[in-house]
């Protein structure tokens, strides 16, 4: 990957990427994908901050069970509610790789945060 001209910040990020995934998704297995890139995103994932509350829940729908769970910010709601839904195209992510960065939304948005698994 071409990374001249790049922030020297985004160009470590890249460089730890490369390291951690050294071949392209295309290449591996549903399986084998998910052990990678989950784990290079948990890595990777932005540092976990204290929040007001966090709960895991299970939505039961017609289709079945959806795990998700909910992130509040400290102190009094009512608060908007996000709904968050993590890339991956069905195969790669889960609640635990997006955990950082949901924490990170709901302190700074000032909202309860609903990553669906």
């Amino acid at each position: 990957m071409e990374s001249e001209g790049l922030d020297s910040r985004i160009q470590h990020v890249l460089a730890r990427r490369a390291e951690q995934m050294p071949m392209p998704l295309t290449q591996l297995t549903p399986e084998q994908a998910r052990a990678t890139r989950n784990a290079a995103m948990r890595a990777a994932s932005v540092a976990s901050e204290a929040v007001g509350d966090v709960v895991d829940r299970v939505l039961m729908t017609d289709a079945g069970a959806v795990p998700v769970r909910t992130y509040a910010p400290s102190g009094d709601g009512p608060w908007p509610v996000l709904v968050f839904f993590h890339g991956g195209g069905w195969v790669l992510g889960n609640l635990e790789t997006h955990d950082g960065l949901c924490r990170a939304l709901a302190n700074c948005a000032r909202c309860l945060v609903v990553p669906v698994d």
